[in-house]
């Protein structure tokens, strides 16, 4: 009996003992700086998963102090992040300046955890543009410099109707004075960034019509396109492909808006380059009238303005008044050539590749309703030398590219800066 009492009583303080000790070890446990029941941190995942300075990351995990303040997150290169907002099971952080791509980690009372995958740096389209020397009429060129970082593939619009993605797009041509939108995109595998700036630019606004002929009949000044009937694309003088007009001597031409040539008032140049295919095989490059093109349909007031005559030879003219035309000396070949036609009030002039081939004094006169105008053909009769006898249309067979049309005369200097482009 003694011996049992005794065991008894030696029991329960140890019973109590342990209970005790277990209740201040879970109590021990249970304290946490941020009451989150936690003993370190530990990140499960971020969204997104790249970014740049400023992106709103959102880290998802547990054991985080609800004190924004106690959180340190740090990118790669140890740059730390400001804390926006903070719970025990998430954090929302600005990305830093001048990280990189590497993991991410956070801190809280010293203990550390870090991310099991990388934050990745995403690309930064930026770029700058100043206004380069000129020597082409009526055009302005800007140079554009690539300034993006961590960017493999590229996507430029230069509001001008062209499009570029090379890194460096150079140089690039405006028609007309305004203010225009460029935008770049750069990209890095499915991570973009945009930037848009104004451009300025200012030109003469002496170019009204240019045809580049690059893909289609467009007209990169103002919209003026031209309408295809027969003709096709094909290879230019670089030997670049849909990159001018071919044109088959039978059927073939490219109309003109209406009163294109006759809106450029006392004062005009037409600009452009041609092959012919067949110089044997007389034809119009250029033409306008008062009758559009059509097998039955005549013209009363017409002008043969660029062909190639009966004589091999070219012959150009504005009309004036009468047909009498400049003629090179030289006969026509297959070979590539540029060709200029200028006037004023006070005479014409007629550049080929460059150099002056003829002149008049003979002004041009745009007086007469001939508001019809076409590449590639035009109407023919007995006042005009070296065409076919019978009247009618009078089409070139051959190849015809970037053709401008000025409101303007145009300089020696200017013509040979367009034949060296």
């Amino acid at each position: 009996m003694t011996k049992h009492l005794l065991r008894g009583s030696l029991s329960f303080p140890v019973f109590l003992l342990v209970l005790l000790t277990f209740s201040a070890c879970k109590k021990n446990k249970e304290k946490e700086p941020d009451g989150a029941g936690n003993t370190h941190p530990v990140i499960t995942s971020f969204s997104p998963a790249y970014g740049r300075e400023n992106t709103l990351v959102i880290i998802n995990g547990e054991g985080f102090s609800k004190d924004a303040e106690k959180n340190t997150v740090l990118f790669s290169n140890n740059v730390k992040a400001e804390v926006v907002s903070a719970t025990a099971t998430q954090l929302k952080v600005k990305v830093p300046a001048g990280i990189a791509t590497g993991k991410l980690s956070v801190s809280v009372n010293g203990v550390s955890a870090q991310s099991s995958t990388d934050f990745v740096l995403g690309p930064k389209a930026v770029f700058s543009f100043v206004a380069t020397t000129n020597t082409l009429p009526g055009q302005a060129k800007m140079s554009f410099t690539n300034h993006s970082d961590n960017a493999l593939t590229y996507e430029w619009e230069f509001a001008n109707g062209t499009v570029a993605t090379t890194a460096v797009p150079g140089d690039v041509w405006y028609y007309k004075t305004g203010k225009f939108n460029v935008q770049l995109i750069a990209r890095n595998g499915n991570m973009a960034d945009t930037i848009v700036k104004e451009v300025s630019v200012t030109t003469d606004n002496s170019l009204t019509a240019y045809y580049m002929f690059s893909g289609n009949s467009n007209d990169a000044v103002y919209g003026q396109h031209g309408t295809v009937s027969n003709a096709v694309l094909t290879t230019d003088r670089y030997n670049t492909a849909n990159s001018a007009y071919s044109f088959n001597g039978t059927s073939s031409y490219i109309r003109l808006p209406d009163h294109l040539i006759r809106n450029t008032g006392p004062a005009t140049a037409i600009s452009l380059w041609f092959q012919a295919a067949d110089p044997s095989a007389s034809g119009a490059i250029l033409g306008y009238q008062n009758a559009g093109v059509g097998p039955a349909a005549t013209s009363t007031d017409f002008v043969s303005a660029v062909y190639i005559g009966t004589d091999k030879k070219l012959h150009a003219k504005l009309w004036t008044g009468a047909a009498v035309v400049m003629t090179p000396a030289e006969e026509a070949n297959t070979d590539w050539h540029h060709l200029v036609l200028t006037g004023n009030h006070s005479g014409q002039s007629l550049y080929i590749d460059g150099v002056l081939k003829g002149s008049t004094s003979d002004p041009v006169d745009n007086s007469l309703e001939m508001l019809y105008n076409q590449l590639g053909v035009a109407y023919a009769g007995g006042v005009w030398p070296k065409v076919p006898s019978t009247p009618g249309w009078f089409y070139f067979k051959g190849k015809i590219d970037d053709v401008r049309i000025y409101n303007r005369l145009l300089t020696g200097s200017e013509v040979m800066a367009l034949f060296n482009e």
